[in-house]
């Protein structure tokens, strides 16, 4: 089993994100985080698990990725093969 590398996960979700689009949309359970793209304003919400919202620029969305729980990015790898 390869040890898990925190920051290499990190830049692959942010990578899939903006570079792929893989997603347009995905929820971090653990973390309680929801983001979502929004095409009109070219910005990214993020729906925080205590009702609150803030907005990423996609050159900003890596600060919250970064605050994502361990168990959170190990299962973005598992579910989506990285």
């Amino acid at each position: 089993m390869s040890k898990f590398n925190k920051q290499k996960t990190i830049n692959n979700i942010v990578d899939d994100f903006n570079d792929n689009q893989i997603h347009d949309s995905y929820y971090f359970e653990d973390s309680g985080i929801d983001i979502t793209w929004n095409s009109d304003r070219e910005v990214y919400l993020i729906l925080n698990d205590n009702k609150t919202f803030d907005y990423a620029k996609p050159s900003q969305l890596i600060s919250f990725i970064e605050d994502l729980t361990k168990k959170d990015l190990k299962n973005y790898c598992m579910e989506w093969g990285k």
